[in-house]
């Protein structure tokens, strides 16, 4: 496994350096190691894929991993944001202006209401427990 570190060593440099400079590097690199600690466990040599392949991927996954658990938004909000950033910037080219917001929202398909005010959800009832059946 020694031999292999420099493959954790590449993984958290490559990550690193697209990422801002407060995600700690020292928890990537752990999380590269445990990476590469589970893929010596779970290595099958009769699958034919070279070992350095196969830990390359599972570091690359460990790294994913580690990095969306350190993630306080979620994925659904990051897409989101990234529609608004495009819907500001396709308005910004083809209006010659600053779009307002609510063009850009409009744009994006999101709604401007603060939390509060927005519509309660409706929830669908998609079964009935048994001895609970309406009249």
């Amino acid at each position: 496994m020694r031999r292999h570190l420099a493959l954790v060593n590449y993984a958290v440099n490559d990550f690193a350096r697209r990422l801002p400079r407060h995600v700690c590097r020292a928890d990537l690199e752990s999380a590269g190691m445990e990476g590469l600690a589970q893929a010596a466990r779970s290595y099958d040599p009769s699958r034919g894929v070279a070992f350095d392949r196969y830990a390359a991927y599972r570091i690359k996954g460990a790294l994913l991993d580690e990095l969306r658990r350190l993630d306080w938004v979620g994925r659904a909000a990051r897409g989101t944001a990234r529609n608004v950033e495009q819907a500001h910037d396709d308005l910004t080219s083809r209006l010659g202006r600053t779009p307002t917001a609510e063009e850009v929202a409009a744009r994006a398909g999101v709604d401007r209401r603060p939390p509060g005010q927005h519509p309660p959800r409706r929830r669908h009832r998609r079964c009935r427990r048994a001895g609970h059946e309406r009249p």
